[in-house]
C-alpha cells in the first residue's frame, strides 16, 4: 500500500511541476473583498469556484465543479497546488449534480485555495509534499479511495453513505484468522467501508426498482433489481460481521434517512448510474474480489469475497441490460452520452495485502483499464442487429 501511495504521490509532482498557474492556501480570514478563483474544501463537499468574493460571513461565486468528499479532510491540512480536478481525481472525490451558484458560511470552511497565475514552474517538492499531506490525512481516517463493492446510494448526484452504530442485529457468524497488528487498522477500516457501502446498495437497488417501475421497464429488470437488493442484505451482513470481528466490537448500520430522497425520474440518469456504478464499479468489484479470494489465505475471507465475486457480476449484468434498455428507448444520442461518461469511472481503494484479499494496485489497474476498454466496445454493439452467417 505504502509503495503505491510514494508511486502516486511521486507521478503527482511531476505533473505539478509544468504548470504556470497555482493554486495557492489561503487563509479564511486573509480573503478580503476581492473577487478571485477559489477551490473550497467544506465538512463534506469540495467546490472550484469563479469570481467568488467574501461579504460578511459568506463566500458566494459560480460554481465550476462540485465534490463529495470520500473523507473528511482534517483542517489542518493545506491543499496541494494542483488543479482542482486532478484533486479531486487523486483523492477520489465524486462529482454531484450542483447549482449554479454557491454561498458558503465561512465557518463551514476547512481550507481553501485561491487560483493565482505564476512565471515558470513551481517548487515541485511543495506540490507533492502537500498532497502527501492530505493523502496521508485521508488515509489515517480510512478513506483515501471508495470501497471497491456495493452500489452507491445517490441522492440528486451526491453519494450517501450509511453511518455506523453500535449494534450486532446486522453482524453474520465470521470466524476470521488472526492478523499481524501493522496490518489490523488497514482491515478494519476496509472492510468497515465495504459494509457501510454494502449496507446503502440496500437503498440504492430498492431505488432503483422504483425508478425502473416510474419509467415503464420490463417485469425482468424491475425483478432482478429487488434480487439485488436481498443480495446486499447479506454482502452486509458479512462484511459487518468481519468489520466487527478485526475491529472487536459491534459494528452496524446506523439509520439511512437519505434512503428515502428520491429524485426526479430520468432516463438519462438512470441510464448514467447503471453504467458508472454497476456495468463499471460492480464488474470491477465483481474482478477485484474473485481476485482476492483466490489469493487470501484465511478461508473466512474468502468464502466471502466468492460470494460478493459472483453477485456482484449478476449486479453488473443487471445494470448491462438497463443500459442496453436505455439505449433501444433513448437511441443514438443515449448510445453517444453514454460513452462519453466511461471515462469518468471512479478507482476503487487499493492496498498491497493479497494475502489478506486486497488486491495491489497495479493489478487493479490493469483490470480498470481492460474493463474500460471492454465498456466501450460493449455500448458501441449494443442494439446493432446480429448478423448470422450462413451455414
Amino acid at each position: 500500500m505504502w509503495r503505491a501511495m510514494v508511486v502516486m504521490v511521486m507521478g503527482v509532482m511531476f505533473v505539478a511541476g509544468c504548470g504556470s498557474a497555482s493554486w495557492k492556501p489561503r487563509d479564511v480570514s486573509d480573503l478580503g473583498g476581492q473577487r478571485a478563483d477559489y477551490l473550497v474544501v467544506t465538512d463534506r463537499d469540495a467546490y472550484e469556484l469563479r469570481d467568488a468574493v467574501v461579504r460578511g460571513d459568506v463566500l458566494s461565486g459560480t460554481v465550476v465543479h462540485a465534490w463529495a468528499l470520500s473523507a473528511r479532510i482534517s483542517s489542518r491540512s493545506k491543499l496541494p497546488n494542483l488543479s482542482p480536478e486532478t484533486i479531486a481525481e487523486r483523492l477520489g472525490w465524486e462529482p454531484f449534480e450542483h447549482p449554479a451558484t454557491v454561498a458558503i458560511p465561512t465557518q463551514r470552511i476547512v481550507t481553501i485555495s485561491r487560483h493565482e497565475e505564476e512565471s515558470g514552474t513551481g517548487t515541485v517538492l511543495g506540490f507533492g509534499l502537500g498532497l502527501m499531506l492530505v493523502v496521508g490525512a485521508l488515509v489515517v481516517a480510512g478513506a483515501a479511495w471508495q470501497p471497491s463493492c456495493g452500489r452507491p446510494l445517490r441522492v440528486r448526484g451526491r453519494r450517501c453513505v450509511t453511518p455506523l452504530a453500535t449494534t450486532d442485529e446486522w453482524i453474520a457468524d465470521v470466524e476470521v484468522a488472526p492478523v499481524p497488528a501493522p496490518v489490523l487498522p488497514i482491515l478494519r477500516t476496509v472492510w468497515t467501508q465495504e459494509a457501510q457501502a454494502e449496507h446503502a446498495a440496500i437503498a440504492a437497488f430498492a431505488k432503483l426498482s422504483l425508478e425502473l417501475i416510474a419509467l415503464g421497464a420490463p417485469p425482468d429488470l424491475v425483478i432482478r433489481a429487488h434480487r439485488a437488493a436481498l443480495q446486499e442484505v447479506q454482502h452486509a451482513r458479512l462484511c459487518f460481521g468481519v468489520a466487527s470481528a478485526y475491529a472487536g466490537t459491534k459494528l452496524g448500520p446506523a439509520p439511512l434517512p437519505e434512503a428515502l430522497e428520491g429524485d426526479t425520474v430520468d432516463l438519462d440518469r438512470v441510464a448514467r448510474e447503471a453504467l458508472l456504478d454497476g456495468c463499471l464499479r460492480e464488474g470491477l468489484a465483481a474482478e477485484i474480489a474473485a481476485t482476492g479470494a483466490s489469493t487470501a489465505i484465511d478461508p473466512a475471507i474468502a468464502r466471502v469475497m466468492r460470494i460478493q465475486a459472483r453477485e456482484e457480476a449478476q449486479h453488473a449484468e443487471l445494470c448491462w441490460a438497463i443500459v442496453e434498455w436505455a439505449i433501444g428507448r433513448g437511441g443514438e444520442p443515449m448510445r453517444d452520452m453514454l460513452l462519453g461518461q466511461v471515462s469518468r469511472a471512479a478507482f476503487p481503494r487499493c492496498d498491497d495485502l493479497p494475502e489478506y484479499g486486497r488486491v495491489p494496485h497495479a493489478v487493479v489497474a490493469a483490470m480498470h483499464a481492460a474493463l474500460l476498454e471492454r465498456t466501450r466496445q460493449r455500448i458501441r454493439m449494443s442494439g446493432l442487429p446480429t448478423v448470422r452467417l450462413a451455414a
